[in-house]
Parts: C-alpha cells; sequence; structure tokens
C-alpha cells in the first residue's frame, strides 16, 4: 500500500488564507462597484423626479391660466370685440402708432387664424411685431398701444434686447374679432 503524503499544514493554510484573501476583496470590490452605480442610478433618479415635478408645476400653471382666460372669454358680454375691418386694419394703427412715438418697425408680420373657446369660434389676427428705437421712444410705443380701443387686442409677448445703442422690442399681439 502507498501512502498519501500530504503537504506541510503552514502550505495548506497559507493557500487557504490566499484564497481567502482573493474572494474578499473580490467580494469587496464587486459590492463597491454595484454600491457606486446604485448611488449613481439613484442620483439619476432624484434629477428625474425633481424634472418631473418641475414639468407638472408648470402644467398646472397653464392648466390655471387656461381656465383664467376660458373664464375671460366666456364673460363677453359688454365687450366690444374688434371688427373685421379692425382686425385687418391693425397694421396700418401699429405704423401710426410707431410713427407718433418715434420707434422704427423692423419687422411686421400678420397670421390669420381662428380660435375656438367653449363653443365660439372667433377669428384671430396674430401679428409679431419687431420695433427698434431708444427706450423712452419704446416705451411711448407701448403706451400708445394700450390706449387703442379694441377691448379684444392681447399682448401675448414682449421681449426686449439691445443691438448697439439702440434697443429692440419684439411682440406678440392677438387681435380677437367677432364671429359674423
Amino acid at each position: 500500500m502507498r501512502r498519501l503524503k500530504l503537504p506541510r499544514p503552514d502550505l495548506i493554510l497559507a493557500v487557504v488564507a490566499i484564497l481567502g484573501l482573493l474572494l474578499c476583496g473580490f467580494l469587496f470590490y464587486g459590492n463597491t462597484g454595484q454600491a457606486q452605480r446604485q448611488a449613481g442610478l439613484e442620483q439619476r433618479l432624484s434629477q428625474t423626479s425633481a424634472q418631473l415635478r418641475d414639468i407638472l408645476r408648470e402644467s398646472q400653471d397653464l392648466d390655471e391660466l387656461k381656465a383664467k382666460e376660458t373664464r375671460l372669454l366666456s364673460q363677453t358680454s359688454g365687450i366690444a370685440f374688434a371688427t373685421e375691418v379692425q382686425g385687418k386694419g391693425m397694421t396700418l394703427t401699429f405704423l401710426e402708432q410707431a410713427q407718433g412715438s418715434g420707434v422704427k418697425i423692423d419687422k411686421l408680420i400678420l397670421r390669420q387664424g381662428k380660435e375656438s373657446v367653449r363653443e365660439a369660434t372667433y377669428p384671430v389676427y396674430r401679428y409679431s411685431l419687431t420695433v427698434s428705437g431708444q427706450p423712452a421712444a419704446l416705451a411711448v410705443f407701448m403706451m400708445r398701444l394700450t390706449n387703442i380701443p379694441v377691448s379684444t387686442m392681447v399682448m401675448e409677448g414682449v421681449e426686449a434686447s439691445t443691438r448697439d445703442s439702440t434697443w429692440e422690442m419684439r411682440l406678440e399681439i392677438t387681435v380677437y374679432v367677432q364671429s359674423s
């Protein structure tokens, strides 16, 4: 019979210790990488949640504005709508107001359309204006626009910027016309 010769116990303990250290290192670094990935995912999730909350808040604000606009437009008794001629003729009115206030109209675009509010459909004239001039002249122009006797004219957007020594203002104006 042959005798099985076993290696020395020191060598066996050293091999087991090395294997144990390798296993611990693998488990530790594997978990660390997973923890880092999880932390990154949690950060992306919180950013996405914040963006979603902002979008929902903006959506609620828009819903409130639309509801308010609908309420205001539904209370049309006593409001003098612009006539078809006034809606189209606003181009001449804008040119006269610009000339009287000392500003220059660089661009004027008219788009016709229709807008439905509740059961009614109203013709609308959408104007995009770009005017330039000195700040005081632009203020006079804006004041003149607000005094135009058309109660269904709405300034939907105003944006001002400076270009060299003059100022430029972009306006989005909508005129609602009584349905015929």
